[in-house]
């Protein structure tokens, strides 16, 4: 099944609306109970001394899976940074019990 539009083009617009390139992007994502599909996911921004700041949800990445999400970045010519296995590296968020994926905008 394919990704929604909308979540195609608020990744998209990330982009464009981003007011440095040389800052960095993360992307938050919290799960279901099964931990199957995305129930909430924050993109978050931080500058050149590692100050995060919050900056926008994609409200149309809930109820789809961290593989639509990944693919749908691809496709918007974001990268990520990858395992050994060649699987994008989410890092787990014991606190809050969500997940964080590092992103870098297309050029």
């Amino acid at each position: 099944m394919a990704p929604p539009t909308e979540l195609i083009d608020q990744v998209r617009a990330l982009a464009v609306q981003a007011p440095s390139r040389t800052y960095f992007l993360a992307l938050r994502v919290r799960l279901d109970a099964l931990r199957f599909q995305i129930v909430a996911c924050e993109v978050w921004e931080g500058d050149s001394d590692l100050r995060w700041t919050r900056r926008t949800d994609l409200p149309a990445a809930s109820g789809a899976t961290r593989l639509d999400l990944e693919r749908v970045l691809v496709t918007a010519g974001y990268v990520y940074p990858l395992e050994s296995s060649g699987r994008p590296r989410w890092r787990p968020d014991s606190e809050h019990g969500s997940f964080w994926l590092d992103i870098t905008m297309p050029w």
